[in-house]
Formats: C-alpha cells, structure tokens, sequence
C-alpha cells in the first residue's frame, strides 16, 4: 500500500489535527489541474481544490497535497464548507454533491441554476431546488421545508448562523427566518447587484442606484447614492465597506456609511479578483496578471510575486484567508499561497495621478538586498564560499538551525542563494569539482527542506551532472520532496541519471530511485509527467536490475493500473 492510498483512508479530521501544529511555509505554489472554481480553505492547516480534470485536491498549508478525490463529473463550485460537516461541490450540470470527509458521495440534489446554495456552519443549506422554490436542507440530504417564492432570486442567497435568510429579487428584498417565516419584504427601486450579510446588523444591498445598509428588521439604516455600472463588486471587513466597479474605480466607506474617498486605478482591474483585508487594505488583480493592495491611507503597494518566486499565468481566482494568506489561481494552471501583507518592494513607489482620487505605479531605483548588511548572511556567506570543508560544513550547520526557527520569506531570500552555492562543492565548477561530495549532499537535503519551488533548478542541475552516491541519493531524497512534474521534466532528468551513473553508484541509489519514482507517479496521475514515469519504471521492471528493484517497478506499474479511470 502506498502514501497516498494510505491518505486516502484516514479520515480528514486526523489529517486535520495532525495538521494543526504545522508551521506554514512563508509561502508556496503547486502545479494543479485547470481551477474550476475558487479555492476553499477547510481550516487555517488545509485547503481544497476543484478542477476541471473531475479532481478534488486536499492541500496541507505546505503546498503538499494530501488526499485526491475523482469526482463524477467535471465541478463547477467548491462551496465553503462546515468544519465537521460534508464537502458541497457544484457539479456540472446543475447538481449539488455532498461527500464525506474522506471523499465518498453522500447525496445529491438538482438544483435550479444559476445561483449556487448558502452554506450555514452546521451544514445545513438554502437552496434552490426549482423555478421559484427555495428549500432548507439539512447535512444528511433531508428537506426541511420548501417555500415558494414570489420571483426567482437575481442573487445567491445569503444567511448567518442562527440569523435570518435574504433573497434579492428583481424587484424585492426578502428576508426569511430560520423557519421559513417572512421576517420583512422590502420594495426596490433599483435592480440588485450584490447582498451581504454584515456582523451585527441586516442586510448589505448595491444596487443600480445606492448602497444601503439594513438592520435586522428591515429599516435602512443609511442609504448613500451611488452608480456602479454593470457587475460591481461588493466587499466587507469589520469597519470597511468597498465598491470596485468595471472602469476600476474604488469607492469607500466606514460602517457608518460615512464615504473615506474614490480611487481610479490607470490600471485595468478585475472587480470579481478582489479582497478586503481586515484593516482595510484592498487586494486586487490586474488585468496584465499584477497584484497590488490599496491601503486606507491611499498607499498603493505591489504584491505581485517576484523572483525567487516563479510566477507565470494571469490570475484566476483570488481569496483571502482568516489567517492572512493570498490564495491565487493562474491560467497557467499554478495555485498560489502567499503572505500580506508583505513588505512594500522598495522598487515600486506610489505617485498621486494629477487627477484628484487617481493612483498609479512608478517604478523606483534598485536597492541592494537588505540582507547584505545582516551580520548573519555576512557569516554565512564567508563559510559557505569557503574552500576548507569544515567552513563549509559550519555553514550548512547554521542554516539548518535557521530553517528549523525562522522560515520567513526574507530568510529563504538569502538562504536558498547559499545552498546552491554550497550544492556546487563551495564555488567550483560543477562538471569538474568532484570534491566536498558530503557538503554537496547536505546542500540537496536542506534545499528540499525549505518546500521552496526556487530550489527546483538547482535540484533539476544536480541530477544532470551528479556521479557520486551520496549526493546522488541526497538528489533523489528532494526529488522525493519536490515530486510534481506536469511536463515530464522530471522524469526526464531521472532516465537520463539512470542511464549515466556509473554501476558502483546506480547499485547504490535504486531503492531511492524507485522511491522517488513512486513519489512522481503517485502525484501526477493525468498528466504528461505520470506517462513518462510509467515508461521509465517499466525499464526498471523489465530491465537487468536487482529482482528487490524490478518487484518494486511493477507494484508502480500494477497500482497506476488499479488507479486509472
């Protein structure tokens, strides 16, 4: 039995709490099947993942992805889900399915398109199961009541826990209680464009004309005159209240309704890719793929992910996490978790535009590192390029500490630089320095422990030169920690070490060869990667190898077969 069918069985509350204590990387990306929907985050240690190869992804707050699930059908919507309750998933076509934690169907309901249901933390649902019908449904699939409604909703419906359920209609605000009792009927004057549910108060309501806040029985509170345009976005944080419209201007308020400014972005932007953070920070993202945060003080910062993160594709979907975390998808078919805020790049400065409430971007001189002046990289930078091993060995000493206490993004800057200089064999050249082979071991482990993809091309170099056995089994040991390979790359580098090493060495690494085959196969079911993995281990089982190795090779091949659709 392998890893991951070992996963599969463990209930996901374990996977949860073993979870619980995990440092989170400072931040990570994964490559994914296309992104149907936004990701979810299940609890502050894991996130879910729908996409369009029919694949539910249960991710550690690592990047490590924990447990696959092959859904029915291609997936339209992963839906917020209760800590203890079933997963919602919106399948193509109109259809609700309900999974158990460890990713076996439950249910499953029609829907009337196109809104998707509201999801209470019990579990329990208001959903629309037919033209003008709104149902309350509970987590074991059983309707509680059925009510008919005056209009089909021009919104999803929204609902807090214990509180009322409110429903936009064309020409109507209603709010229903937990019993299905009308709590309030509200005419409108204007078609709605967005409902939020706000702490402590009513209803949050845009429409075509004004925004007004409610309270709990109906009457506005404040209403403040207002013309978005088609397709606004609404969001909210304790305090803050924006507006983000097509033509990319920002409008605020406090909770008072009290207007803090309007802001024209010069830079197209995406109403639906935006966030509010709790302090009133603004996430967006352009259209040209930038990611960029307006503060309330009208300092405008980007975010956009820059080396050593590889950052490729234009941006999908955006999501802010309770704990503070960016969660972006790209067209690239790249998930993203990144830290906010961060520290504002010293290459970007914010520049008021001549127009009153415009901002803009302008690029600034280069600063040097600023950890050029840390006595820490002083040090380890002296030991690291040093030509006496013991130096060399100090430093790898030193930065596995660092690693252990302080994984900030700033301290990977400098450390992963250092480590591929020490996985060189100090400063020599890799095609002849054969010295130092422990150093250069210990350099390829440390790497795959920092979980920083920027490691990749070193590890990826390191297998196209390598000869001596430690640091051959070192390489295999990240290739094992780094194992998604959507384009074969991997695997590649992997055929081309098997068929180059020496005897003495192969000998040595086979059982960490097909360790870290197993591990390429288990992570890229569907891909390109996992069909070339699958001809190289039959080389390995049908070729003049060890018979503990060749028996090794067909469990790959005969479990990928169990596997497959």
């Amino acid at each position: 039995m392998n890893h991951m069918s070992v996963l599969r069985r463990i209930p996901l509350f374990l996977i949860l709490l073993g979870l619980a204590a995990e440092e989170p990387a400072p931040w990570w990306y994964i490559a994914t099947g296309n992104a149907a929907a936004p990701p979810v985050p299940l609890s502050p240690a894991a996130v879910l993942l729908a996409t369009d190869d029919r694949t539910l992804i249960l991710l550690s707050l690592s990047g490590t992805p924990l447990r696959t699930t092959t859904l029915p059908a291609r997936p339209h919507t992963l839906l917020a889900s209760p800590p203890h309750g079933p997963l919602y998933l919106l399948l193509r076509p109109h259809t609700l399915l309900a999974l158990t934690p460890a990713g076996t169907p439950l249910w499953t309901l029609a829907l009337h398109p196109p809104h998707p249901p509201a999801v209470l933390p019990s579990g329990t649902l208001y959903a629309l199961t037919a033209p003008r019908t709104l149902a309350r449904i509970t987590p074991t699939g059983r309707t509680l009541w059925r009510r008919t409604l005056p209009a089909d909703p021009v919104l999803p419906p929204v609902a807090t826990a214990g509180g009322p359920l409110y429903l936009a209609l064309p020409d109507t605000l209603i709010a229903l209680t937990p019993g299905g009792r009308t709590l309030f009927r509200i005419p409108l004057e204007a078609s709605p464009l967005a409902l939020v549910p706000t702490p402590r108060t009513g209803p949050l309501l845009l429409t075509a004309r004004s925004l007004t806040q409610f309270d709990p029985t109906g009457t506005p509170l404040w209403t403040r005159p207002l013309t978005p345009g088609a397709a606004p976005a609404l969001r909210t944080a304790p305090g803050h209240i924006a507006v983000i419209t097509q033509d990319s201007t920002i409008h605020r308020f406090d909770a008072d309704g009290t207007p803090l400014g309007r802001h024209t972005l010069r830079t197209p932007i995406a109403p639906s890719l935006t966030a509010l953070a709790a302090d009133g920070t603004l996430l967006l993202a352009t259209r040209d793929g930038r990611i960029l945060a307006l503060a309330p003080d009208h300092t405008l910062t980007d975010l956009t992910p820059a080396p050593p993160i590889p950052y490729r594709g234009t941006p999908l979907h955006l999501l802010l996490t309770e704990q503070g975390r960016i969660l972006l998808t790209t067209s690239d078919w790249l998930l993203y978790a990144l830290p906010t805020p961060l520290r504002p790049s010293p290459l970007w400065a914010h520049e008021r535009g001549p127009a009153a409430g415009t901002a803009s971007l302008t690029r600034g001189p280069a600063i040097p590192p600023w950890w050029e002046d840390d006595p820490r990289y002083r040090t380890l930078r002296r030991l690291a390029t040093s030509s006496d091993v013991e130096d060399n060995l100090r430093a790898l000493s030193l930065i596995e500490r660092l690693l252990e206490g302080d994984r900030t993004l700033e301290t990977l800057d400098y450390l992963i630089p250092l480590l591929q200089e020490l996985a060189l064999g100090g400063m020599g050249d890799p095609r002849t320095t054969c010295t130092h082979s422990p150093v250069r071991a210990r350099a390829y482990l440390l790497l795959a422990r920092t979980g920083d993809p920027a490691a990749l091309p070193r590890i990826l170099s390191g297998l196209s030169y390598e000869t001596l056995p430690e640091p051959v089994e070192a390489l295999l040991a990240a290739v094992a920690a780094f194992p998604l390979d959507p384009d074969g790359t991997l695997t590649d580098r992997l055929e081309t070490l098997l068929h180059r090493l020496p005897r003495t060495t192969l000998t040595a690494v086979l059982d960490e060869f097909v360790g870290a085959l197993s591990r390429i196969v288990e992570y890229n079911r569907g891909r390109e990667g996992v069909e070339k993995a699958m001809r190289l281990a039959h080389q390995l089982a049908t070729g003049p190898y060890p018979a503990a190795v060749r028996r090794a090779a067909l469990d790959i091949l005969t479990h990928q077969e169990k596997e497959a659709p």
